[in-house]
């Protein structure tokens, strides 16, 4: 018991602190992190969204710190999702614009600068599926707060 006392006190988290400081091979930064815009790391593995290779096993080596709730599986279609879409969305155009979108979102990729806004009538599905997305990328995704345009 004595041991964890001291490794509370502030002496030894400063001692312990300026010590891991001094091992350079193992100092990273946060833009050390989450560098490879290509790869997208789910819940069963890592897949290559240039190649389309996927990775079972994640290299720690590649700082990989974000993760979305899917499990990668190849060619799999939810029926469910698929209809949701097309009641919401019902032309073909902007339902290919949706899903280039989403897959550009996926890269992490900002050279567009594409922003993505629903609007409409209340209940026409842009809740559920802003809160789908949400979900789905984890936490590569974010919202920004509802802004007003006069």
């Amino acid at each position: 018991m004595a041991i964890v006392r001291h490794l509370k006190s502030a002496k030894a988290v400063d001692s312990a602190v300026k010590s891991l400081r001094s091992l350079n091979s193992i100092r990273i930064t946060s833009n050390d992190l989450n560098r490879h815009n290509n790869l997208l790391n789910c819940l069963n593995g890592v897949i290559d969204l240039q190649t389309g290779k996927f990775y079972e096993t994640v290299n720690p080596e590649l700082l990989i710190t974000q993760q979305c709730n899917a499990i990668y599986l190849p060619n799999y279609r939810n029926e469910v999702i698929e209809k949701f879409l097309h009641d919401i969305l019902p032309d073909e155009e902007t339902h290919n614009a949706l899903i280039r979108y989403l897959g550009y979102s996926a890269t992490g990729e900002c050279s567009e600068e594409k922003a993505l806004f629903f609007n409409g009538a209340d209940g026409n599905g842009k809740g559920s599926l802003t809160k789908t997305i949400l979900f789905l990328f984890g936490n590569y995704a974010t919202t920004q707060k509802q802004v007003q345009f006069c």
